[in-house]
């Protein structure tokens, strides 16, 4: 379970995240890219958004049975944004598109997301959707 904080970005970045100070969020997946860590929660737009892993304090580092884990490589090319490393659910980490299929709303790869998401809120002991 996540608490968002604005320690570290200037005001114009803080809106770029569409996350709510206060509110708890659960972690449904996690990824590393070649500079920074970013977490996937349910964000306030209602869809999976991956937002830097320095805009929230961890309230509870417990992670879930279902977690799988997936080494990608490095990128030949020194692209910051680049993705090495994913950790979440097993649909996200192992299967290709799944995440843009969820952000595109297709029926199937939303109720698998929102399966997880409801798994992960009760975890957290957060209210599900």
């Amino acid at each position: 379970m996540l608490l968002p904080t604005w320690r570290t970005l200037a005001e114009y970045e803080r809106e770029a995240f569409p996350i709510t100070e206060g509110r708890l969020y659960s972690v449904i997946g996690m990824q590393a890219t070649t500079d920074s860590i970013e977490y996937l929660i349910h964000a306030d737009t209602f869809y999976p958004t991956f937002v830097p892993a320095v805009q929230f304090s961890v309230e509870r580092a417990q992670l879930p049975d279902w977690w799988v884990y997936r080494f990608l490589g490095y990128p030949k090319e020194n692209l910051y944004w680049m993705p090495v490393a994913e950790w979440g659910y097993p649909e996200m980490v192992m299967t290709a598109g799944h995440y843009e299929a969820v952000v595109d709303m297709e029926p199937e790869a939303l109720s698998i997301y929102m399966g997880y998401l409801r798994s992960a809120n009760e975890l957290d002991g957060i209210r599900s959707l």
